[in-house]
């Protein structure tokens, strides 16, 4: 991974430098050359990023799988009702014969849940896996407070903001006056979110030798990620998720189709400095693109955009990491480009268990059965008036 990351290193500096060239120009604009050339080692910078998260990730993955595989080495003699759930859990969607399922129940203690008709929930390990793939397809869910409840019930969280408060100095003997806390509190509901009816041929379910589970695991994991990331970025916060751009308030005002190192800086130190210490910028690709293009400025032509260079260490943007989400809108009139804040103050709220439902006869003409998922979710952002996460909004014009 080094030397993919001193390769990348050395492509940033080489497009630095064509940067710095443009600027020599008469019109201070880089040539059709240059900017092509720019794109071509821009594109090489992201497939490094890629081939070194790929490579971090394939180490992750082998420690976990030399951990697996010691643990079922010890566990081998053992039996493994949830292993047994599994294997029934696959016999019920290939031949939607609920009886095994029923059973294997039984043995695990889980409840039975409808008839062959219905839905099941899906077992213990899937349900962890479509989670975990929710989690890491999202961008805002990479960084929010992740809130499993067993139930799908209103709850409500106490909030009081008491910053303008501080003790005061009392003199011997004299009476300490009164100063209440006023308490106001946020709901998090569960929303619905489904994925669909997803049709699944015959053939594909009957193939033992198709690894099955991880196709319906994807299929299930990457429908509900994109509906989880939509919401809670962009929902409205009525009879739906309140989406962190929605709860958001201004920090920056910024011209309608640009940004500046300015907007950036103004952006961050609009938030107060508590929750600037474990602050996150947000926004999506393109606007990346366009602050990739910046400099600090002021005679100073170094990148305002600072590249990763250890391992596991994020890319920067004035020292802070930052999350790409590609719900957030692009730069442009009207538009909220741009977030900064403790993501930590946005919770999303996930009901615990996965269900899926099997469509036995309606796609027999078509030789296909179907599937159909389903969870429930809710986000909020926990702002009792420090707003804990600001946005740039742009001109509307």
């Amino acid at each position: 991974m080094k030397k993919l990351r001193e390769e990348r290193a050395g492509l940033i500096a080489q497009m630095r430098e064509i940067v710095d060239q443009a600027k020599e120009n008469k019109d201070k604009k880089m040539t059709e050359d240059q900017d092509q050339q720019w794109q071509r080692m821009n594109a090489d910078v992201d497939d490094l990023l890629k081939q070194i998260e790929r490579g971090e990730k394939q180490e992750k993955l082998d420690k976990e799988m030399a951990a697996k595989e010691a643990e079922n080495i010890e566990n081998k003699a053992k039996p493994d009702p949830v292993k047994e759930y599994e294997e029934r859990f696959l016999g019920y969607m290939r031949t939607g014969n609920p009886e095994g399922l029923k059973e294997a129940r039984a043995v695990d203690g889980q409840s039975v849940g409808t008839d062959a008709d219905g839905g099941y929930t899906v077992p213990t390990t899937w349900s962890d896996q479509i989670v975990t793939a929710t989690l890491e397809f999202g961008g805002i869910a990479s960084v929010a407070n992740i809130l499993t409840t067993p139930g799908g019930g209103n709850m409500k969280f106490p909030t009081a903001n008491d910053t303008d408060n501080r003790s005061v100095i009392l003199a011997e003997e004299a009476e300490a006056s009164l100063d209440k806390v006023t308490f106001a509190q946020k709901d998090l509901d569960s929303y619905l979110l489904n994925t669909k009816v997803i049709p699944i041929s015959m053939q594909l379910i009957q193939d033992s030798n198709y690894d099955i589970t991880n196709y319906i695991i994807g299929l299930m994991a990457i429908r509900d990620a994109r509906a989880l990331n939509y919401y809670a970025t962009v929902g409205t916060g009525s009879a739906q998720h309140n989406g962190v751009v929605t709860a958001s308030t201004l920090g920056e005002a910024a011209a309608a189709e640009a940004i500046t190192r300015d907007d950036l800086v103004n952006l961050l130190h609009s938030v107060d400095p508590t929750y600037r210490k474990n602050g996150h910028f947000m926004f999506n690709d393109t606007t990346l693109l366009a602050i990739k293009k910046l400099d600090i400025g002021t005679n100073d032509g170094r990148p305002l955009w600072q590249p990763g260079m250890a391992f596991g260490e994020p890319d920067r943007l004035e020292g802070k990491p930052y999350v790409i989400n590609q719900d957030m809108a692009d730069i442009g009139a009207s538009e909220k480009s741009v977030l900064f804040g403790d993501f930590k103050t946005f919770t999303i709220r996930m009901v615990k268990g996965y269900s899926i439902f099997r469509f036995q006869e309606k796609y027999m003409n078509t030789m296909q059965i179907a599937l159909m998922g389903w969870s429930r979710s809710d986000s909020e952002l926990m702002d009792a008036g420090t707003h804990p996460i600001k946005h740039i909004l742009h001109d509307a014009s």
